[in-house]
């Protein structure tokens, strides 16, 4: 594992990002096998080969290079996808409680300290700097943020720009 995954919070942030992008990947994979969509199949598992070796399950990432060779060349091998579905739905129930409340950071934060997080995400939003998403244990102790917080993980900036203004406004009704 690299220096930059042992720094806090980064790993974790990673699982969510992959929990978050697979919990519908084999429905996805099997409605693309069923469409003879070879090349979205391949393209789903050449991502899910290099998120997997990104949070260091090689196994995983190594079967999905066996499956993404496979639709490559348009071929579907049902052996090598079950076993693969089969090691992805065991990474995700692995690395899930490592996320549990990972971010859950403390009290509520209202008024003009909500309204200084807010600039500051704001400013990262409007460079689509994906380090805004460094802030969201800050922006979780604002109330009413929960939208926000989503749209930022979904790296949805443009919604999140939109969430961040209306979240504005009910705080400075307050």
């Amino acid at each position: 594992m690299t220096d930059v995954l042992k720094e806090p919070g980064i790993l974790q942030l990673l699982y969510r990002d992959f929990i978050r992008s697979k919990k519908t990947f084999i429905q996805e994979l099997e409605n693309a096998i069923e469409a003879k969509d070879f090349n979205t199949a391949h393209i789903m598992t050449h991502t899910l080969k290099g998120g997997s070796g990104i949070i260091g399950e090689h196994k995983l990432s190594e079967l999905a290079k066996q499956v993404e060779l496979n639709f490559k060349s348009m071929q579907v091998c049902r052996e090598s996808i079950d076993k693969m579905n089969l090691e992805l739905e065991h990474v995700l129930a692995k690395i899930k409680p490592d996320i549990a409340d990972t971010f859950d950071t403390g009290p509520e934060i209202t008024g003009e300290k909500a309204l200084d997080i807010l600039d500051k995400v704001f400013a990262l939003l409007s460079r689509r700097d994906t380090n805004v998403r460094f802030m969201i244990a800050d922006i979780k102790r604002i109330p009413k943020s929960d939208n926000l917080v989503y749209l930022i993980e979904d790296y949805d900036f443009a919604a999140a720009l939109k969430a961040l203004e209306m979240l504005r406004i009910h705080i400075s009704d307050f």
